[in-house]
């Protein structure tokens, strides 16, 4: 049976800084039953299960960034941090398949809207996909605190 919100399903994007509260404010929304879609989590699945991207962050880094079976975030980030070039590359293998992954996700649901959760929601082009965005902001002294505890 089709969805009758499949038409009209609104898809709200939530982003803000680290620490600002974005993830609190998604699992408030899912309480009240609306699905959230986490891009941030659903891409570290992608990097570590799908194995076109796996071949590919490889390619780019010049190396095995698998050297357990499990992508070496650190080692990564550590590539990536100071070059511009290989970020980009890491980016536009990753970000599709998360924005395929989403969209096809968006379709499955039946609630009258939906989330995605993405810290960096403008930067990764992933707003063109949502209807309308939230940013959730916290005092700086907030954020650094939140960041503390974890």
């Amino acid at each position: 049976m089709k969805s009758a919100y499949k038409e009209q399903r609104m898809k709200l994007g939530v982003t803000g800084g680290i620490g600002s509260g974005k993830t609190s404010v998604c699992r408030v929304f899912g309480v009240l039953g609306i699905p959230v879609f986490s891009a941030d989590p659903e891409a570290q699945i992608i990097m570590n299960h799908d194995e076109s991207i796996i071949n590919g962050i490889n390619s780019i880094a010049g190396r095995n960034l698998y050297p357990d079976g499990k992508l070496n975030r650190e080692e990564l980030a550590s590539l990536i941090f100071n070059n511009r070039e290989m970020l980009i590359k890491v980016n536009t293998l990753v970000h599709p398949v998360v924005f395929r992954k989403f969209m096809n996700w968006a379709e499955e649901q039946t609630t009258p809207y939906v989330i995605m959760e993405a810290a960096i929601l403008f930067e990764s082009g992933a707003s063109d996909l949502v209807d309308r965005v939230a940013t959730v902001i916290a005092p700086i002294e907030e954020r650094i605190s939140s960041r503390k505890k974890s």
